[in-house]
This record gives C-alpha cells, structure tokens and sequence, in this order.
C-alpha cells in the first residue's frame, strides 16, 4: 500500500494547495487546504511523516516504539529489547538504535513515572519533541522559530518561577521529582556500571536538518496563546519545569558549561511550553483497525498512539468531512470520500460528525475541545442526524443551472422556478433526475454486497462511482449516500494498519 500512497501523494500539489487569506485567518479560519483541481472519491490527497509521534503505553508490549509495526510481524523474527530497559520492544535493530542514538536515551529511565504519574500523552510528544531533536537543534529551533515570539505572559510567568526555584534549588527539585526517586536510584545504579550507548542514525547530519525544516511548519500552526488564561500557562509551564528537570537528570545538558546552561535550560523549557500548547489543537490519535474472521463485520478502531503531522495538521475541521483518514504504521493517509471543485474546502473531521451529535453538541465539544464555532454547511443548515434522517427521509436535486447552489426538495410540489437564480424548472428532467437517483441507490446495494463478500477494492469502485453519480444530481444531507461514503471510509481503513484477532476476542480489545 505504502509505495501506491507515496506516488499518489506526489499528486498532492496539483490536488490541493495550502494558501494563507490574511482576513479569514484574522476571523478565525486561518490556514486551510483547498482543492486546486477536481477531486474524485477515492483519490488519495495526503501521505505525511509525522513530526513527533508516541506510542500509548498500553501498547508497548506489543507494538514496536519506533515505527509501530506489530511486534508478532517482526522482520527479524522476534522483537528486539532496550538494553537499559525491560519496559518497550523494537521490531528490528535498526528500529531499536535509532531510538537509543536519539530521543530514548534520554525517555527511557522515566518511563515508569511517566506512565505512573498519569501523564498524559500530549506531554510526552511535546518531550519526544525535543529529545528527538537534541539540545543543539533544538536550541537552533528555538531561536529560529520562538525566540521573537516569546515576550508574551508565559516567557514573563517562567522566568520568575525559574527565579524563585534558584533561590531553593535542591528543595524545589526533591519535590517536582518525588514521585520518580526510586525510579531515579535505579537509573543512576545502572549508570554507573553500563557502557554508554554508541548506536547512531544513518545520517545524523541530514536527520536534524530535516528536523529544523519541518519545525518551520510545526512552530507555525496554530496555538491561541493570545486567547490562553494564567492558570492555563502555569500548568503547562510547572509541566514543562517538570520535563525539563527530567532531561537534566538524564544528562540531556552535559555539554553545558555554568556559563550557559541557565540559558539553555529556559531555552529548552520556552519550547516544551510552546508544545504543549500547539498539541492541544493539532495532534492526531493514530489507530489500527481490529477484524475477527469477516473482513467487516465487527471490526472497529483502536487507538495505539498519538502524532503531530506538519502538513496533516493544516487541514481543517467540517461536521461533513471531505476525506477520510487511516494511518499506515505511523503515516497518515486522507483520501477523498466526496467530490470537490477547484476553490472547495479540502476538510477532514476532528470527532463530532454530523451524522451521530446534533448541532447543539457539536459546537461544543468543539468550542471545548478546539476553541472555535464550526460553520461548516452541516452547522449552517442544522442537517439532521442519522436517526432523524430514518425518521423523515428527504432529497434534494441539484437546480439545473450548474453555478446554482439551490437545492430543491423533491415530491409533488416541485417549483416551477429556482427560488435563487429564477431558472425555469423542467419537471420531465426532474423525473430523470429521480430516476438516476434510483440507480445510485441500486449501486449502493451493490457496494454493500461487495462488503459483506469481503472485497473492498471491488467496493470501493461501486460506491465511489455511485456517490459521484449522486452528487451531479444531488445535494446532500442524504441519509443513503451518507451511509454509503462511511462505508467507504471503512473500505480505505483495510489498506492502512489492521490486526486480525480471533472472533471472540474482539470485544476484549
């Protein structure tokens, strides 16, 4: 799959161009992607690297920490084991010594209180952040892209809680790092016996200039520090004071000489705030699909780790999604499950969609979670939910001028006129029209057999077909076409991550 995903994402600037409109961004849309050509169903539109990305702990006993492949599907025939650490598996060596040449070497003592702490995962990304990068590139990172950013409420809020920790340095310290003495006393016994690790990434060079190239797009996304409150900053700068106590002990600044590490500290510290406040609106749970013995039946979602995609990260929310997503290992995939016109929004769904929370929920969980007012079309025109659509069925054709966006309610009271752009309605079309809505249907059916015979390719063909059919006559919210297209996001999902489990141990997972 991977290889067809990276020749179609080649496509992805002749697809969709990434544009900044000054005035919108002020309003509050921003950044967005839009469709620079037409888009059919099916075409894969994105494959993105993620930035930073993190296994959730329940998962490190199965999964590799490095790329996530499934540790039963190892290369080398079993996993290979942290010298340091009985606690995560890699997949292979090479897995396992890019990990210990880069941000493991300095995670791995406090891996236990991380998971004991109850963390949660954003923190630990915003830490995988900088102990991928290292010291040097980040310290290049933060002058680059923070330095001119920072004479705001959190750089004034960490320098006098740095002040007041100089003043008690040792006390303060014991009590951040309580929790973690006896995890701590056995990290420094190892030490003194172990020989350091000597391990390195093919082309260091090259892997920390690639790093501070893509920070320029990470650093740029979106963080709503102006909008944030005291007691927001001083949470995540206490934790961000926390991480960065856990990297000195690690040894992270050894090459720090008393001239200078105060002012790499409070460098490193500035950063891991600034993460914790741009994953809060732009990180991505990464899932796998688990399927007992029928290809669809039972299947569902599990999520296994979190990421920060730099181009992923631009495409923004609708109720009524443009793509769908699934992930192969740690790359996210979107491909299109409706089709788009040249200057159409290229959207994606951050959780609520209409089809399963009503208008009122939506906004929010959305203001809650990602502090903004949805006005996506699904929001402006309140479309009603899956179960009301099986309550009042309803269609809607498309006005017959094509730079129309009426749309016109099917049944016996057809309008003799559009009431937007007055064109003469000719209701023996409508009877075609309607007709051709009956074949899509028809199609429909087709697709859901195909499914149930576990062919997705052959599913995928049908539904896409008859979905676009739809849409030249048209307009949504329709409760069959809307089906279909989730069955489509169902069918991409079996070309992404998938772990086959027995029928009866579904459920468990």
């Amino acid at each position: 799959m991977l290889p067809t995903c990276v020749q179609a994402a080649s496509k992805f600037a002749s697809y969709v161009h990434l544009i900044t409109r000054l005035e919108r961004e002020i309003l509050v849309i921003g950044r967005f992607a839009i469709a620079d050509e037409n888009i059919k169903i099916g075409d894969i539109l994105l494959v993105d690297k993620p930035y930073a990305a993190c296994l959730l702990s329940d998962y490190y006993g199965s999964h590799c920490l490095h790329c996530f492949k499934r540790l039963d599907n190892c290369d080398d025939g079993a996993p290979v084991w942290c010298p340091n650490c009985s606690g995560v598996a890699f997949c292979t060596t090479k897995c396992r010594d890019a990990a210990l040449s880069t941000y493991h070497l300095y995670e791995c003592q406090f891996l236990d209180l991380f998971i004991g702490s109850g963390m949660s995962m954003l923190s630990h990304i915003a830490l995988r952040m900088v102990t991928q990068a290292g010291l040097d590139t980040s310290q290049h990172i933060h002058a680059k892209y923070l330095s001119n950013e920072l004479k705001t409420v959190e750089s004034s809020v960490l320098n006098d809680i740095e002040g007041m920790t100089k003043k008690n340095k040792l006390k303060s310290r014991k009590e951040r790092l309580n929790r973690s003495k006896k995890a701590l006393k056995g990290f420094e016994e190892k030490n003194s016996c172990d020989e350091p690790i000597e391990t390195k990434i093919e082309d260091k060079a090259a892997y920390h200039e690639k790093l501070e190239l893509t920070a320029a797009q990470i650093y740029s996304l979106c963080a709503h520090s102006l909008q944030r409150k005291g007691a927001d900053y001083l949470k995540r700068i206490i934790m961000g004071i926390f991480l960065k106590e856990c990297l000195k002990k690690s040894d992270f600044f050894k090459n720090c000489n008393e001239d200078n590490i105060h002012e790499a500290e409070k460098n490193i510290c500035e950063l891991l705030v600034r993460n914790l406040q741009l994953l809060q609106f732009n990180a991505h749970e990464i899932y796998e699909t688990i399927r007992g013995d029928h290809q669809f039946r039972g299947s569902k979602p599990i999520y296994t780790a979190v990421g920060i995609y730099p181009t992923g990260a631009l495409f923004n929310h609708e109720c009524y999604p443009a793509v769908a997503r699934y992930f192969d290992r740690q790359n996210i995939v979107l491909r299109a499950i409706r089709p788009l016109r040249p200057g159409e929004i290229v959207s994606e769904n951050y959780g609520p969609h209409f089809l399963m929370r009503g208008l009122k929920e939506r906004q929010r969980m959305l203001a809650c979670r990602y502090w903004f007012r949805c006005e996506c079309v699904a929001c402006k025109e309140n479309w009603p939910t899956l179960k009301q659509m099986d309550a009042e069925p309803t269609l809607y054709l498309r006005c017959p001028n094509e730079n129309c966006e009426a749309k016109l309610k099917s049944g016996k009271n057809i309008p003799n006129r559009c009431a937007k752009c007055f064109i003469t309605i000719d209701k023996e079309l409508f009877k075609i029209k309607m007709d051709n809505v009956n074949e899509c249907l028809a199609q429909y059916q087709n697709g859901a057999k195909l499914i149930d015979q576990e062919l997705p390719s052959e599913a995928i063909r049908t539904l896409s077909g008859a979905v676009d059919s739809f849409y030249k006559i048209a307009r949504p919210p329709h409760r069959e076409t809307h089906i279909a297209q989730e069955s489509l996001r169902s069918c991409y999902a079996t070309e992404g991550n998938v772990n086959i489990v027995k029928s009866k141990n579904v459920e468990k997972q």
